[in-house]
């Protein structure tokens, strides 16, 4: 009989640093995501193979981020092609968490975003489970979307057993697993 262990991959998606005059920026809750972001990784209980800097249009990181105290390799991709490259080694399931800003747009629909990741993944028959943590993610609030060239934006921490947009399935705690759009 096979041993077959658990193996996780990272995605940290557009953790960017405020545009002057960003409305949200009041709250400054970046500052906090990055904490509990690395509060996360530094606790990791588990083996992590990789760690995938998704920073489409390469903005500035906040900086209370930093990628050197990552326990793991740090590579930058907007694909999803390295991803699944790693995948498809059957010695391991595979977590992938989905981690960063904004759960309701980026971590949604970017290429390397649930939707088009859950997608390629049953396309390639992986076995990769795709997880996120509700303190490791912000989502944002457009309240004026006609206001150019800044809409007045709210950022906060999601609340995930209200989501009405992707089925997710809670695994422990503030962890849950995304199972797809609603």
């Amino acid at each position: 009989m096979r041993n077959i262990s658990y193996s996780n991959i990272i995605i940290i998606m557009d953790l960017w640093d405020y545009v002057p005059g960003e409305s949200s920026e009041e709250k400054n809750l970046r500052q906090e995501l990055c904490y509990n972001i690395h509060n996360f990784l530094e606790n990791f209980d588990g083996n992590i193979h990789t760690i995938f800097d998704a920073n489409y249009g390469r903005r500035p990181h906040h900086p209370g981020i930093n990628f050197d105290k990552f326990p793991a390799p740090v590579v930058y991709s907007e694909q999803v092609d390295p991803i699944v490259d790693i995948v498809k080694d059957k010695r391991y399931f595979w977590n992938i968490w989905l981690i960063g800003m904004h759960w309701n747009k980026c971590i949604r629909s970017r290429l390397l975003g649930y939707e088009n990741l859950l997608e390629t993944l049953t396309a390639v028959e992986s076995n990769a489970k795709v997880l996120t943590k509700m303190d490791c993610v912000l989502e944002n609030i457009v309240h004026h979307r006609d206001q150019i060239p800044l809409a007045i934006t709210e950022e906060k921490f999601p609340n995930f057993s209200q989501e009405t947009t992707t089925d997710l399935l809670h695994i422990k705690k503030d962890v849950y697993q995304i199972l797809g759009s609603l």
